[in-house]
């Protein structure tokens, strides 16, 4: 009887705290989106993934070389993203950000 609850406090302070959740959630939601963010074209996606209460957020940062990108196409991409996590489970957030490197600064 006493796991249970130890576990709920456990939980409770990750959240609280927002401390990413367990490496083979991280891992499923890398697997559910990577696919689609391949048609970025991006030279690095950096992931900042949150759990609050219920709610999984998740924050793909992609990084350009290139001057221009389309909205439409991230916009689409996306949308793609957002439905492929809703089908695993409809307590996730998604936003797509893209970040352009800077002349002469290495990628990531």
């Amino acid at each position: 009887m006493l796991p249970v609850p130890i576990k709920t406090v456990i939980t409770a302070f990750r959240d609280l705290m927002l401390i990413p959740p367990e490496e083979d959630t991280i891992q499923e939601i890398k697997e559910t989106v990577e696919p689609f963010l391949e048609q970025c074209h991006g030279l690095n996606i950096h992931y900042d993934i949150v759990r609050t209460g219920r709610k999984v957020w998740v924050s793909a940062y992609v990084t350009f070389d290139k001057d221009e990108i389309s909205l439409s196409k991230l916009t689409s991409i996306q949308k793609q993203c957002i439905e492929a996590l809703r089908n695993k489970d409809t307590d996730y957030g998604f936003e797509l950000i893209p970040e352009m490197k800077e002349a002469g600064e290495p990628a990531l």
